[in-house]
């Protein structure tokens, strides 16, 4: 069996979907964000194996269960991209209610739902039997973000500029109940803008927390899905980030700082004091794509991009 990752980065964030294929290899898959490519890496090599052609501003990308095909989310043609794995080149491209971003498909690989991220505040619902957009689900601000839980039954929608979460119901496509984040304001940046978030099951697979990162929080929200509340904010440091831009000089620096998160969840390193050796951090926003390490936050390389 082939495992693919698909890996979704627009500058220095990144969305990573597991997939199964044929073969007996691991692939990562890289979006480009500021060109018009695709590269495939083998993370036993670190090396570039593939690179997949004219999809430009790739945004996000999903993977079908068996592995047989990639989709991604072209913001310049405002489409899904079909790729299919054995041939690594666009098939067909199946218009989009608007500007895209992220991607997430159905466990049974029938459907992909669009985050639509400008032209309509909306996810949209492609059927990829018919190869059309079948609904676009309406929500309460334009979509960045949408992940699958991890038993199918449900879609989590991020927005930022609305702060809110919406959890769509995939057994009928409709969105069943949002939570709106208010947040707080630090240095003039106001919280509650929905990033990444992952889940955690109950033992039949069912959703029991989600954990979002929040924009300009230095931390994390916990929300109950049953209870549909924030329950806990795991908060890094012991407050948010003065700014973007403090959060950038901790980054330029070398810092990770931990204290809110379990040692399995973060490494701490003595504030002000930058690692010397061995792994570093990823290359500053606008340093380009090339050149450098994907760390985690102990400081353990898991990519390195040779360019």
């Amino acid at each position: 069996m082939k495992r693919l990752l698909a890996l979704s980065l627009s500058l220095p964030l990144a969305t990573v979907v597991p997939a199964a294929a044929q073969s007996g290899k691991v692939r990562i898959v890289q979006t480009n964000s500021a060109g018009d490519n695709v590269h495939i890496i083998d993370p036993a090599t670190n090396q570039v194996v593939q690179v997949i052609e004219g999809i430009p501003k790739a945004h996000g990308v999903a993977a079908a269960p068996d592995g047989s095909t990639l989709y991604f989310s072209n913001e310049i043609h405002r489409t899904l991209e079909i790729v299919p794995t054995d041939v690594m080149e666009v098939v067909d491209r199946i218009p989009l209610s608007g500007r895209p971003h992220n991607v997430a498909i159905s466990n049974d690989g029938r459907k992909v739902y669009v985050a639509i991220i400008q032209g309509c505040s909306c996810v949209d619902v492609v059927d990829l039997e018919r190869g059309e957009v079948v609904k676009s689900i309406r929500t309460l601000g334009t979509v960045h973000n949408v992940f699958m839980s991890p038993d199918g039954r449900h879609v989590a929608a991020g927005m930022i500029g609305a702060r809110t979460l919406t959890i769509i119901d995939t057994s009928i496509d409709e969105a069943i109940w949002s939570l709106h984040f208010s947040g707080r304001t630090t240095g003039g940046y106001a919280d509650g803008g929905v990033r990444p978030m992952a889940f955690e099951t109950h033992a039949d697979g069912s959703t029991k927390r989600l954990f979002i990162q929040i924009s300009n929080y230095h931390g994390v929200y916990v929300v109950d899905f049953a209870q549909r509340k924030v329950v806990q904010k795991l908060d890094i440091a012991g407050h948010a980030a003065a700014s973007p831009a403090a959060a950038r000089d901790r980054r330029r620096r070398g810092v990770l700082v931990g204290g809110g998160f379990p040692p399995e969840f973060s490494c701490r390193l003595a504030p002000g004091k930058a690692r010397r050796s061995g792994p570093q951090p990823a290359p500053e926003e606008g340093a380009g794509g090339v050149g450098g390490r994907r760390v985690d936050p102990c400081g353990r390389e898991v990519l390195r991009i040779e360019g």
